[in-house]
């Protein structure tokens, strides 16, 4: 049976589980609101133009990055496009704060248990920065392995208001989306149902 105390339902035994980024996600977000306690946590948030951060939590004055690997080709778009090197470099040079990019106090990459197998994918997440904590999936009924603790960047408080408005803000669009998503799928049943009655 799965473990409704980290936020992730029980009931899944008949369904085929698709390893997405919205299946990682979903683990990374249960996890940090339910077994890590933060205060917020939201996903998809535009950290600057160019760059949407996978998931971000707050926690005691301090910013979570967490970047969700699907694949190593995805991983290794961090080393070939340019704002993702951009944003890595910021955070490796990272003095009160970037104007490229608002670098988090920790930051961590999530990936699949199949690719935490793979010493290259290891490799790679070292290389792009040594501070960086891994996080591994163990399936849906289990919260994440912290394969590696992330080691803290900075010890600032970049959580400012207009900051936090915009995380606010992304929850509120987050909320909608999901409340949109579950109506429509509820219509979606009840016509399905209706339609099932009336050729039966």
């Amino acid at each position: 049976m799965g473990n409704m105390s980290w936020g992730l339902p029980s009931n899944l035994t008949n369904y085929k589980i698709e390893k997405n980024s919205d299946y990682l996600k979903l683990i990374v977000a249960s996890y940090f609101r339910f077994k890590r306690g933060c205060d917020v946590v939201c996903s998809e948030f535009e950290m600057s133009p160019k760059n949407r951060a996978d998931i971000i939590a707050t926690n005691k004055g301090m910013l979570i990055e967490v970047e969700c690997k699907t694949s190593k080709s995805d991983l290794k778009n961090e080393f070939t496009a340019s704002t993702k090197q951009l944003k890595h470099f910021s955070f490796y040079n990272f003095k009160k704060k970037s104007k490229y990019y608002p670098v988090p106090n920790y930051y961590y990459i999530m990936i699949t248990k199949e690719m935490a197998q793979d010493n290259e994918v290891i490799g790679l997440i070292h290389q792009l920065n040594p501070n960086y904590g891994i996080l591994v999936e163990d399936g849906w009924r289990f919260p994440p392995i912290s394969k590696y603790p992330a080691k803290k960047l900075h010890d600032k408080n970049i959580l400012t208001g207009s900051f936090m408005n915009k995380i606010y803000q992304r929850l509120c669009a987050d909320n909608i989306s999901l409340r949109r998503k579950k109506y429509f799928s509820d219509l979606e049943q009840k016509n399905d149902v209706a339609l099932l009655k009336t050729t039966s």
